[in-house]
């Protein structure tokens, strides 16, 4: 974020710079200083991994309510997930981390933890 001073023709400009942290693509805005900007609330909470079937994720919280509407990403997040999930051990838990804004959800990373 940047402000530029005033002119002549009104107030200070800030030049706001964002980028979308579920595709990575990068935006660009220029307003006034005196203008309000809506802040997205971000969100992230860890689920144990139950299953993966068509290409989804079947995700149990604390609450032990399941979601299961969470695709598995096209990315190095979904390779590493496959990956793990089809060598884990029998006393192995997988906890993937889901990232949630403005009514989107996408998984963010994977851990392996173990039944002692």
């Amino acid at each position: 974020m940047s402000t530029s001073k005033t002119g002549k023709h009104g107030s200070a400009k800030v030049h706001i710079v964002g980028i979308d942290i579920f595709t990575g693509k990068k935006y660009e805005e220029n307003r006034t200083s005196s203008h309000t900007m809506d802040v997205p609330v971000i969100k992230s909470e860890d689920y144990q991994l139950v299953d993966i079937k068509d290409g989804f994720l079947s995700l149990m919280g604390d609450d032990l309510c399941v979601i299961e509407d969470i695709p598995v990403p096209d990315n190095e997040v979904g390779k590493e997930l496959k990956e793990k999930w089809n060598s884990r051990g029998e006393t192995e838990n997988m906890i993937v981390t889901i990232l949630s804004a403005m009514d989107e959800r996408q998984a963010l990373k994977v851990r392996t933890t173990s039944d002692k």
